[in-house]
């Protein structure tokens, strides 16, 4: 997703851009190593090859949070949303609309939600790691979940707030409770607009970077239409654990997820040769009046005559 945030600014700023993916092998950690040219310098490369007012999305994109009646899409934001992503090599995005298919993916957003919070590392993660429980921590931590950010009630900040004990979730793990867990974003899901999802037709990493740019792209047309746009991760982060981490999962959240799995692919109609990628949520919903923080620039761009990247990567050969 960043890198399609520089692509869609360089060609903003009538630069070409060329893009060498995992340029160096002993590195497979570097996604990818960008050059940008005046158009008299270089010729298109196809990665950039895209509608240049996405990027005024970028300074507007944001997560929001708050709830609201449910609005159908147009057909001009549906059109939109598509759009977005049919020249992302491999990627596709599915959405449903339909009440009845919101309130089964509440179901499941729900249930992986309170599986995670359940869960010991999970919970550690998302309630000490991730939230921002006040204005003072998002401002000096500058990421994570300002909540502040979330669309609750005085009743479910306080269930929140008791929840981040490890004493309280041990007992509702062992009690099997828990399910009061599930409300803090069923209505969000059940009033969306729609649900979307972007997969992918194969799983290596190649396939995830254009992954990312789709989701990028998505995001900044659904902002740019007026439409809020929130993820909601809990399934595939749920289902991507039973795959690749099964040891740290509970038999009882296994058998869940083992039913949910096939249920989630037909509800968004994925095909075997297909791997989802991200899910999200769209909504009308009002401007938030709090805006997450977003880190300055010189601490997430690495640029080429930087000390640190001169001596890890090697000049990539970025001439197609």
């Amino acid at each position: 997703s960043a890198l399609e945030n520089l692509v869609l600014q360089g060609r903003r700023m009538n630069l070409e851009v060329q893009v060498a993916r995992f340029p160096n092998p002993q590195h497979p950690e570097l996604a990818a190593a960008v050059a940008f040219a005046t158009q008299a310098e270089a010729p298109a490369e196809p990665l950039s090859r895209l509608d240049p007012t996405l990027a005024a999305g970028i300074s507007v994109r944001l997560t929001n949070r708050l709830n609201s009646p449910r609005t159908p899409l147009t057909d001009v934001q549906r059109a939109v949303l598509f759009q977005a992503v049919e020249n992302v090599p491999g990627a596709k995005l599915h959405l449903i609309e339909h009440p009845d298919q919101l309130a089964q993916a509440a179901s499941m957003v729900t249930a992986c939600e309170r599986m995670r919070f359940l869960h010991p590392e999970g919970h550690r993660e998302f309630f000490h790691h991730e939230i921002r429980w006040s204005q003072t921590e998002a401002e000096t931590k500058g990421d994570g979940l300002d909540l502040r950010t979330f669309d609750l009630s005085m009743s479910d900040l306080s269930g929140l707030r008791l929840t981040k004990q490890p004493e309280v979730v041990a007992l509702l793990r062992d009690w099997r409770k828990g399910k009061g867990l599930e409300k803090f974003s069923r209505k969000l899901v059940t009033n969306a607009s729609a649900v979307g999802l972007v997969s992918v037709s194969r799983s290596d990493y190649a396939a995830f970077l254009d992954g990312g740019q789709a989701v990028q792209r998505v995001w900044l047309a659904a902002n740019t239409s007026g439409l809020a746009y929130q993820p909601v991760l809990a399934p595939l982060y749920m289902l991507n654990c039973r795959t690749h981490h099964a040891e740290y999962i509970s038999n009882s959240d296994k058998a869940e997820l083992d039913e949910m799995q096939p249920q989630l692919r037909q509800l968004f109609g994925l095909t075997d040769d297909r791997q989802a990628v991200f899910l999200f949520r769209l909504a009308v919903a009002a401007e938030p009046a709090v805006r997450s923080l977003r880190r300055p620039v010189h601490e997430t761009l690495v640029m080429a005559n930087d000390a640190y990247s001169t001596s890890r990567i090697q000049r990539p050969e970025l001439t197609p």
